[in-house]
């Protein structure tokens, strides 16, 4: 496994060798078998969701070689797309799943561990603008919020504290990935 780690902690990528590869969809068929396997469970579970229907199809799904390899091989493609590319979803306050942290997450690694969302989204932000890693942290170290809507002012002193959490773990990033 190679590690590029970049300026933006969030754009740091990962690439994986033929052999790591043909793990990971291994590991994606195993995570895709469970999901099957847990739909079943809660088909047959008395209560609300109890249905002998939806069970019995569920379990021709877990039986169903070929669309499952079909699903697998769309689920490794998309990952290592991901794993290629940037954080972008609940770990960067983006209502959505972020598939880089699925993947790394199935992987074992945490390329950004420790970073907490709304921390990342300062930090994804000010890369956004066209910020350097230095520049970034200079900006997050003086971070002075801007009323954007009236009573956003309630919330300087939180966005203040995210700048200064933000700053904190972007100075440990460049210092353990790009020693000056």
């Amino acid at each position: 496994m190679n590690i590029t780690w970049a300026q933006n902690p969030l754009a740091t990528t990962i690439e994986l060798d033929e052999r790591e590869k043909r793990e990971f969809w291994l590991m994606l068929k195993i995570e895709e078998l469970k999901d099957r396997l847990i739909a079943v469970h809660v088909y047959l579970q008395e209560g609300q969701f109890f249905d002998l229907n939806k069970a019995r199809k569920a379990v021709e799904q877990v039986d169903s070689d070929e669309s499952l390899d079909a699903r697998v091989n769309q689920l490794h493609s998309w990952h290592l797309e991901a794993l290629a590319g940037s954080h972008g979803g609940d770990c960067t306050c983006d209502p959505c799943s972020c598939p880089k942290c699925i993947a790394e997450n199935i992987l074992g690694i945490d390329t950004i561990a420790g970073l907490k969302k709304h921390e990342a989204n300062k930090i994804e932000s000010a890369f956004r603008r066209g910020k350097t890693l230095s520049k970034t942290i200079e900006e997050l170290a003086n971070y002075a919020p801007e009323s954007c809507w009236p009573g956003a002012e309630a919330h300087f002193e939180r966005w203040r504290q995210e700048a200064k959490n933000a700053h904190d773990w972007l100075v440990k990033y460049r210092d353990e990935h790009f020693p000056i």
